[in-house]
């Protein structure tokens, strides 16, 4: 190579047990946890057990990275950014942190229904392979799905949202919003729903915006109070 000396040996490759994970997390830092053996092809680089696309993965342990992570958070920061959730059985689990799924996956349902989030839940870009319940989840603070990808059905029926934005976000199968309460203004700018979707007897108690929205089929607001 051009910038070696004479004689001098190329540097040889880091071992795998000493590599770290390169996946930029929200702040733009790179992860750093330990590299995930994968399948070759699986990832397009070696990636940690968090954001390996492995379908074999072990969800016990993601699982349980998932709780450390949460409990060092506190009610700080919780970043989850690029995950790929094997499962994701929150169920009225109560979110202390600050939750970021900034570009996660959800590769099976998704369950959040009657979770609480007490600060932000920030699920920007994030993609759903299957269902999406939020049924009766309660969210405290600003409630962020822009640009999120809904594959199937997403279920918010009965939720308490204060702030929502759901701009750009796509509901492939529809959305079910109805008895939701929004408390704060809510964004569906440039939002497509591909199918059926329902706000009945919604209650809005700010502005709601749908500008530039694409609605395919049935949008139905029978029952919806704007206040």
């Amino acid at each position: 190579m051009a910038d070696m000396e004479v004689g001098e040996q190329p540097a040889a490759p880091m071992p795998e047990a000493e590599r770290r994970c390169p996946a930029k997390m929200y702040d733009g830092q790179p992860c750093g946890r330990p590299i995930h053996t994968a399948p070759s092809s699986v990832d397009e680089e070696p990636v940690c057990l968090m954001h390996s696309k492995d379908p074999n993965k072990s969800d016990g342990e993601f699982q349980e990275e998932f709780e450390r992570i949460l409990a060092k958070a506190g009610d700080g920061d919780a970043d989850f950014s690029g995950f790929v959730f094997p499962t994701a059985p929150f169920r009225s689990r109560v979110f202390m942190a600050k939750c970021i799924f900034f570009s996660a996956t959800f590769r099976q349902d998704a369950d959040f229904g009657r979770a609480m989030f007490t600060q932000d839940a920030n699920f920007l870009e994030a993609m759903f392979a299957q269902h999406a319940e939020f049924t009766e989840a309660i969210f405290t603070q600003d409630a962020c799905f822009r640009g999120a990808v809904f594959t199937q059905a997403a279920y918010f029926n009965r939720a308490t949202i204060s702030q929502a934005k759901f701009n750009g976000a796509i509901f492939g199968q529809g959305g079910g919003f109805d008895g939701v309460t929004f408390s704060e203004d809510v964004y569906f700018n440039t939002a497509t729903f591909s199918e059926d979707v329902y706000f009945n007897e919604a209650t809005f108690f700010r502005d709601v915006y749908f500008n530039e929205s694409t609605f395919t089929e049935v949008a139905s607001f029978q029952g919806a109070t704007f206040i």
